[in-house]
């Protein structure tokens, strides 16, 4: 099981929130502001080799844990943490850039809120 340190504080839960909107933002935020939010988590992940809020709230990386396979193990799923963590930090942010041009840029799908 993903140990988290001080589980379930202010870090985690902006954690969780940022999380979802990185998965939803293709939809409801401007295609610039997604790319940069993701060219941020990408080069965190590329020259730091980790996450910065992993971090905030005592998850140990060494246990290639991850906010995403802390949350299938309390949704009762036995990941491989190693490829989820894998998958996470290697394809998963430039996916969803890759879906966000496409579903604003590619199908017109523009979004004026933000």
């Amino acid at each position: 099981m993903t140990k988290v340190g001080r589980s379930y504080n202010l870090a985690f839960w902006f954690h969780v929130l940022i999380t979802i909107f990185a998965w939803i933002g293709p939809f409801i935020f401007d295609w610039r502001l997604m790319l940069i939010c993701y060219a941020y988590v990408v080069l965190q992940f590329l020259f730091f080799g980790e996450c910065f809020l992993n971090r905030a709230h005592a998850m140990d990386d060494d246990d290639d844990a991850t906010l995403y396979s802390f949350i299938f193990e309390k949704l009762g799923f036995k990941p491989n943490k190693k490829k989820v963590k894998h998958f996470v930090r290697t394809y998963a942010y430039l996916l969803l850039a890759g879906l966000t041009i496409l579903w604003q840029l590619v199908l017109e799908h523009r979004v004026e809120w933000f």
